[in-house]
């Protein structure tokens, strides 16, 4: 294990690389005080390397160093330092030529200065590929992702614009149909389509869509069931499942955020409502902060933000024990509206309202990073498709995960995983 430093004042990328083996193991974060020599620098943090026969590399110059001076990183960008043994290399353009293949493209990213669609944190380095799922057309604003279902012939994705419910059956991002969904207003009418002057957030929960909206200034919840033998036909159940009372028996609850804490595998979603109801009223009682976003982290397990006098903080809830542990802290000016935590990163990707970006957060680091550059496949900058209105994050593993982003103008599909692991062509 590395033996981090406490009187260190900077915080760095480290690896080490055996070139004969092409063993490659890190990258660590570790910190460094500037312009200490490397060789003592990694007999302490690494006493089991000979330091005086290793070889020294960073993203900042071609040339092998001893030490490095002046400012090394800024709030976007890492230094790199690779500890190399088994090496006569004097420059990184030498140390790659006589690589092997295995980690080779790893070590040339490690090694690169610059890389755009490389994304970063204090304990991870891995690569996004994006495309587009879908983009208006016709002036009409997304607001919304209802679910994402993958199948044996590719994918299902169902989202809402402000007035419809839309579904998308796709092989790939590259060949892909989409659908408006019908919704009717009862049961027996088989001609009459309910008509949503504002749809506020909507689910799909197996046969059923739950839609919340406004109507004549007061916000309502409907269900929607799927039309027996008809995959884009909804009707009304005429709430008589899904009770109109929901909304003020837990006042402060949305719909998005009780299916985000306890997403329902059918209809039924009050044991949704209640649950998410007690934990605002847990936290607003604990902490006398009131939440704006909500992400799952495991069963019993839920991250959560909260604002309160200029300064956004996210917490960790326990069930299990019924505890909040604070996890980061940072002023702002506004609360997050959609947060999603990416595990293969080690980090939460946060969107704040009606803003066209956004943010990386860790706790590790003391602000938000900007990064919508590696989360936009479109030509235009990423603000000409609008704010992001919402966000979520499948298969998530420690090694790769697909997050969907949802901006007024189009929802974008994102793949991040291991360097190396992504075809480019």
């Amino acid at each position: 294990m590395l033996r981090n430093s406490n009187n260190s004042s900077v915080l760095i990328k480290l690896a080490i690389l055996d070139a004969s083996t092409g063993s490659f193991k890190g990258p660590y974060p570790v910190r460094y005080k500037t312009g200490t020599l490397l060789r003592e620098f990694i007999t302490r943090l690494a006493p089991w390397i000979d330091s005086k026969r290793a070889r020294f590399f960073t993203n900042l110059s071609n040339s092998s160093v001893d030490q490095i001076r002046g400012t090394i990183r800024s709030s976007s960008d890492w230094c790199h330092i690779l500890v190399v043994v088994n090496t006569d290399a004097d420059t990184k353009d030498e140390l790659l030529k006589h690589l092997a293949n295995t980690n080779k493209k790893k070590i040339s990213s490690f090694l690169s200065s610059t890389s755009s669609d490389i994304l970063e944190t204090s304990v991870s380095i891995k690569r996004v590929k994006g495309d587009v799922l879908v983009q208006s057309e016709s002036g009409e604003v997304f607001k919304g992702i209802m679910s994402f279902k993958r199948e044996e012939s590719g994918f299902s994705f169902y989202y809402h614009t402000e007035k419809e419910l839309k579904m998308i059956n796709a092989s790939d991002t590259a060949q892909k149909k989409e659908h408006s969904l019908t919704a009717f207003t009862d049961i027996a009418s088989k001609t009459d389509n309910f008509c949503f002057e504002y749809i506020v957030s909507a689910v799909k929960a197996g046969d059923a869509i739950i839609v919340e909206h406004e109507k004549s200034g007061q916000v309502e919840l409907k269900t929607f069931l799927l039309e027996p033998g008809s995959e884009l036909c909804y009707r009304d159940s005429g709430n008589r499942i899904n009770l109109m009372r929901l909304p003020e028996l837990y006042k402060g609850v949305s719909l998005r955020f009780a299916f985000r804490m306890n997403p329902p595998k059918d209809h039924f979603i009050e044991p949704s409502f209640l649950k998410a109801y007690k934990l605002i009223h847990k936290l607003s009682k604990s902490k006398g902060l009131e939440p704006s976003a909500i992400f799952r982290l495991d069963e019993g397990e839920y991250a959560i933000s909260a604002y309160k006098d200029n300064r956004v903080y996210v917490y960790r809830f326990r069930e299990a024990d019924d505890s909040f542990e604070q996890l980061i802290s940072f002023p702002h000016s506004s609360s997050l509206e959609n947060m999603v935590y990416l595990k293969s990163v080690g980090a939460f990707l946060v969107s704040f309202p009606e803003s066209p970006a956004i943010y990386l957060i860790e706790p590790q680091i003391e602000k938000p990073k900007n990064v919508e550059n590696l989360f936009n496949p479109g030509p235009k900058d990423f603000s000409a498709y609008g704010s992001v209105v919402d966000m979520v994050v499948l298969n998530s593993t420690s090694d790769s995960e697909v997050v969907i982003l949802c901006q007024e103008k189009r929802i974008t599909y994102h793949i991040i995983q291991d360097i190396g692991e992504i075809d480019d062509s």
